[in-house]
């Protein structure tokens, strides 16, 4: 894949071997690989970025905390059980199907999972990916 630096084993689930692909050294939540274990059989789900903007300084991890308790889904006296940066994919426009790769924060609480704008610090919406390894 000329356009990914890379893939980094996610787990192994249901006959299947994951990899997640890296844009940067960091995730992007929207793409990845599956091998099937007869190893014959791959499914390709990659992200092909288009152009970059300059770089930019994420929010405060800790930041992430209170943008979650706003929107109700962290609790008093729950906590963050994980929380990793990456990218993740995200419409824009209307009209267009224009999906942009925007750096989040993406927080796991419980068996529930939250990503935060890394620039904004807004909750995205929620998408349906087919596999969370």
């Amino acid at each position: 894949f000329p356009y990914a630096r890379g893939f980094r084993l996610a787990g192994k689930a249901g006959g299947r071997t994951v990899y997640r692909q890296l844009l940067d050294g960091y995730p992007v939540f929207d793409g990845w690989v599956e091998v099937e274990e007869d190893r014959r059989t791959v499914h390709l789900h990659p992200v092909v970025p288009r152009e970059k903007g300059p770089p930019r300084l994420l929010i405060p991890p800790e930041s992430v905390a209170q943008v979650l308790a706003d929107a109700g889904v962290l609790p008093p006296g729950k906590k963050i059980d994980r929380l990793e940066a990456g990218f993740r994919l995200v419409p824009y426009g209307e009209k267009e199907p224009l999906r942009l790769i925007v750096p989040v924060w993406r927080a796991t609480v419980g068996d529930q999972v939250y990503d935060v704008s890394g620039f904004l610090g807004l909750l995205l919406q929620q998408g349906t990916p087919r596999l969370q390894p």
